[in-house]
C-alpha cells in the first residue's frame, strides 16, 4: 500500500510526463486515471473500490495541480507589485472542470472568462482600502484592547 506522499509524487510524475508530452489540458481526471492504471495495472480491484479511490486520487490531483498553478503565479515583490509573467498553464473550466491549459492553446472564451482576474483583483484592492481607512481612524481598537472581543471569545 502507498504513503500518502508516494502517492501524491505517483501524481507529481504523471503530471510531469503529460507536461513534457506537452499535452493541451491537464485535468485532475485525468491524472487520477493515469496514476490510478500504475497502481491497478491488472484491473483486479472491485469497481466501487476502483471508483472510490478514483475519486480520491481526483482530489488529490486536483491538489497536485493548484499546487502547480501556484508555483506558476507571478511573486510580489517587496515595492507590492507583481512581476508581468504570464502562467504556462492558467487553469480554465472545462467540462465543469478546471483543467490546466497550455496558454497558447486556450479559446477565446477561456481567455476572456480569465479577465475575471482583474474584477477580483479590484475587489481585493477596495477591501484592502476599507480595511486600511478602518485602521488609520481608530474605529478598530487594539487587539484584546478594552472592550474588545477576539472572534474566539477570549479578550
Amino acid at each position: 500500500m502507498e504513503t500518502k506522499e508516494e502517492l501524491m509524487n505517483l501524481i507529481r510524475e504523471q503530471y510531469s510526463r503529460l507536461d513534457e508530452e506537452k499535452q493541451v489540458a491537464i485535468s485532475p481526471a485525468h491524472l487520477a486515471s493515469r496514476v490510478y492504471d500504475v497502481l491497478d495495472p491488472t484491473g483486479a480491484v472491485p469497481l466501487d473500490i476502483h471508483l472510490l479511490t478514483l475519486l480520491q486520487l481526483k482530489q488529490m490531483a486536483r491538489n497536485i495541480c493548484d499546487e502547480r498553478d501556484q508555483e506558476n503565479q507571478p511573486a510580489a515583490t517587496q515595492e507590492g507589485l507583481f512581476e508581468v509573467q504570464l502562467q504556462e498553464r492558467p487553469p480554465a473550466e472545462r467540462a465543469d472542470e478546471k483543467d490546466y491549459v497550455l496558454r497558447q492553446m486556450l479559446a477565446l472564451g477561456e481567455r476572456r472568462a480569465i479577465v475575471r482576474l482583474r474584477a477580483e483583483a479590484a475587489a481585493k484592492e477596495r477591501h484592502a482600502q476599507a480595511l486600511e481607512a478602518e485602521t488609520e481612524s481608530g474605529e478598530c481598537g487594539e487587539p484584546g484592547g478594552p472592550g474588545r472581543r477576539r472572534p474566539d471569545g477570549g479578550l
